[in-house]
């Protein structure tokens, strides 16, 4: 889920880096003034998406670590729940 996330957001991230390498002044009133405008914009939308994409690979990163503690931790437990099962019978 996350990964697909990531790679969403890599793709946005390229989207709106070839969108600012189109931009092309407009025949407009103040042409240069909005072209500036729309390409800070752009900017500022790829600086975001690459803000956002960073705190979700932080965010699997941590999921994935608590996810190999978790495994750890269960494979000790049963380890630990085999070794007394074997006390157990040997007691019996």
């Amino acid at each position: 889920m996350l990964r697909m996330t990531i790679t969403d957001y890599w793709q946005d991230v390229q989207t709106a880096q070839n969108k600012l390498k189109m931009l092309n002044i407009e025949d407009e009133v103040d042409a240069l003034k909005f072209f500036f405008r729309r390409r800070e914009n752009i900017r500022s939308l790829i600086e975001s998406l690459v803000f956002d994409v960073s705190v979700v690979q932080q965010e699997l990163e941590k999921i994935e670590t608590e996810i190999a503690k978790s495994e750890s931790e269960k494979l000790r437990l049963e380890k630990r729940k085999d070794v007394l099962d074997e006390l157990k019978k040997q007691l019996t």
